[in-house]
């Protein structure tokens, strides 16, 4: 579920992506990627993903530890491209952002913090060449952290 006005629109980044419809201050709750998601195992997703369900290697993230969530039906906050230098941060199924975005502005996650580690739905940054596969779940959960108290000390 998105907090704030945005919008779908055409993206460089990957065909759509989701731009900020209004002014975001920093430290702002943007999205909450649990509301009227369903729970999977890590493994179960995966597996999915090799299946080639579409819903589940779009909408999928990680949630907590090896479990996975995604979505019943495609949202707004699946259009948010993945950058290795975001303006979100995300957490435990929380989207925050991590600078103010202006109006107009892309809006981005690292996808590392999305994705299994080994995901099948690896893929090569558009803009660096980097692979882009997720990190282990405890990195995830302490690299979320640090950024979250750098974004609510300096508030």
């Amino acid at each position: 579920m998105i907090y704030v006005k945005t919008k779908v629109k055409k993206s460089d980044i990957n065909k759509k992506g989701l731009f900020a419809g209004e002014f975001i201050p920093k430290g702002t709750i943007v999205a909450n990627m649990a509301i009227d998601a369903e729970f999977i195992s890590e493994k179960k997703y995966q597996e999915e993903q090799k299946k080639g369900n579409k819903l589940i290697s779009f909408t999928g993230v990680r949630w907590i530890e090896k479990t996975f969530l995604y979505g019943t039906e495609i949202e707004k906050e699946d259009f948010i491209n993945h950058s290795f230098t975001p303006c979100l941060i995300y957490q435990l199924g929380i989207c925050f952002a991590k600078k103010d975005i202006l109006k107009g502005k892309e809006i981005t996650l690292d996808y590392r913090f999305w994705l299994a580690e080994k995901d099948f739905n690896s893929f090569k940054d558009k803009k660096t060449g980097k692979k882009v596969d997720g990190i282990s779940p405890q990195k995830c959960l302490t690299e979320s952290a640090k950024e979250l108290l750098k974004i609510f000390k300096t508030k």
